[in-house]
């Protein structure tokens, strides 16, 4: 519900990271606040390897916290961090990227050899493409939900027509 003209906003403070914001948003900041205590050990968790001291990708990341609403998702982690890329994020937690397990490259379908920059920048553009496809995927949603309507109840209006056509009835949510 909109706020009436003419009356103050009231801004708080997050008790975490002292960003300033309206006394309706705070308490909701907060739960997911990066720099809260709980939620950084969460995150922490989720976006460890099995590797001491490394992270997993940012798809692996995603798919890790999906449907958890206690932590922040990637997209949030890059804004709330001001990090440039997901090695900035990871950072930011005192993890660093994974490396190669070992210095033998993998052979490509076509019989060739894959170094590890190419590893990294495939991996790089699988996590690209699968934020996409989910950005994709959430637009269309909200663009079904906003241009579609979903019938409750139907029922034939017999006797009534318009343009000599049966007309029905239709009760919407």
């Amino acid at each position: 519900m909109p706020r009436p003209k003419g009356l103050p906003t009231v801004k708080a403070q997050c008790r975490y990271c002292a960003r300033e914001m309206s006394t309706i948003r705070v308490g909701t900041h907060e739960r997911v606040c990066i720099h809260n205590p709980t939620v950084r050990a969460a995150v922490i968790a989720t976006m460890a390897s099995t590797t001491p001291g490394e992270g997993v990708t940012m798809s692996q990341y995603a798919a890790r916290s999906a449907g958890n609403l206690s932590i922040p998702d990637a997209t949030t982690l890059r804004r709330a961090t001001g990090a440039r890329n997901w090695a900035g994020v990871l950072a930011e937690f005192g993890l660093v990227p994974q490396t190669a397990q070992t210095d033998v490259t993998d052979p490509t379908p076509q019989g060739g050899q894959l170094t590890r920059a190419q590893k990294r920048e495939a991996a790089i553009i699988a996590s690209v493409d699968a934020m996409s496809e989910a950005a994709r995927r959430e637009l269309a949603s909200a663009y079904e939900a906003e241009h579609t309507f979903h019938g409750y109840m139907v029922r034939d209006l017999p006797g009534v027509t318009v343009n000599g056509r049966a007309c029905v009835a239709i009760m919407l949510r």
